[in-house]
């Protein structure tokens, strides 16, 4: 007979969904099949919102309490990476009394992703508001080339 306890009935639970959730993530990376959006492969944990219209791309993230200052955007070698970092606040204790919790830390992210051939790479766009930041990154024509032939020869 084994003792029951709720707490580790919920920690188990927790980590359960700690791992499904870490490995459901990861392999989609391992395995580009795996992956539900096939035109843009992402790398990264920090959730984002991927839109497409007939003209750009648009990725929005939540940046809560940062400033244009605190957020980096760089594209290279047809990959878009955008990073973010919250410092923490120096907190003191004030004449309302002292702290009781303390729950809104310093906290960083990086998340890249690989865009498609049509994206233009000239004509990406960063707007941060009220704590969203959009990502806009126009399309372009993109001659399809198709399949290329090989020739094939003797000797």
């Amino acid at each position: 007979m084994a003792l029951w306890h709720p707490f580790a009935s919920d920690l188990e639970d927790r980590m359960g969904r700690l791992f499904d959730r870490a490995l459901s993530s990861r392999l989609g990376h391992v395995w580009p099949a795996l992956e539900s959006d096939d035109f843009l492969h992402a790398g990264g944990d920090h959730p984002m919102d991927v839109a497409e219209s007939p003209t750009e791309y648009r990725i929005c993230a939540d940046a809560p309490g940062m400033d244009p200052a605190d957020i980096d955007v760089k594209f290279n070698d047809n990959k878009l990476t955008i990073s973010g970092e919250r410092k923490e606040e120096a907190r003191q204790e004030g004449d309302d009394g002292r702290w009781v919790k303390v729950e809104r830390k310093e906290r960083s992210f990086t998340r890249s992703f690989v865009l498609p051939k049509n994206a233009d790479p000239d004509k990406i766009a960063a707007r941060l508001d009220r704590g969203v930041l959009t990502v806009s990154v126009a399309k372009r024509e993109v001659a399809d080339e198709g399949a290329k032939k090989i020739e094939v020869t003797t000797g």
